[in-house]
């Protein structure tokens, strides 16, 4: 993932009070705290992707994407801002944790976004 990142006060997550945050782009953006964490879209960013990835873990809070299998859905939708191995961790764990989803990116069915 990209490098950099600053500690932040006052922002509140699903995951409780953020301590760190790392800006992306526009409307994509990581934030931790001192137990979880994880990426923060815009509507206009989640709306970009595919159906399929927009899907996630806890439907309270559609913009969030947690750091343990939903990051991965943010990584196959904007490839270009994670390096290669981030990449292929992200495609095992697309593979890992929804099979389906893993078959239908093979499959060509699920792309990227296009721009950005």
């Amino acid at each position: 993932m990209i490098s950099g990142g600053a500690t932040v006060h006052n922002v509140s997550t699903p995951w409780g009070q953020a301590d760190y945050h790392k800006h992306y782009i526009d409307g994509i953006d990581w934030y931790s705290t001192p137990s979880h964490g994880g990426f923060r879209l815009s509507n206009e960013r989640l709306k970009a992707m595919h159906p399929a990835l927009q899907q996630v873990f806890n439907p309270y809070y559609p913009n969030y994407f947690e750091e343990d299998c939903d990051w991965a859905k943010v990584a196959i939708a904007y490839p270009s801002l994670f390096d290669g191995k981030d990449y292929t961790a992200a495609l095992m764990t697309i593979k890992s944790c929804w099979p389906g989803i893993y078959k239908q990116i093979m499959a060509g069915e699920i792309v990227s976004v296009k721009e950005f």
